[in-house]
């Protein structure tokens, strides 16, 4: 599982290459950040 938090793009861009070339889940943390906070009501 490759997890990453990317402001500009770029970080995301390299996490994702780097799961697709190891077949691997690629996270976005902020996204799943976001969610959870939903979730406790924040």
């Amino acid at each position: 599982m490759v997890l990453y938090f990317s402001a500009t793009g770029n970080t995301e861009f390299i996490a994702r290459e780097l799961a697709k070339r190891t077949n691997d889940e690629c996270v976005n943390l902020l996204e799943r950040i976001k969610k959870a906070e939903k979730l406790c009501g924040k």
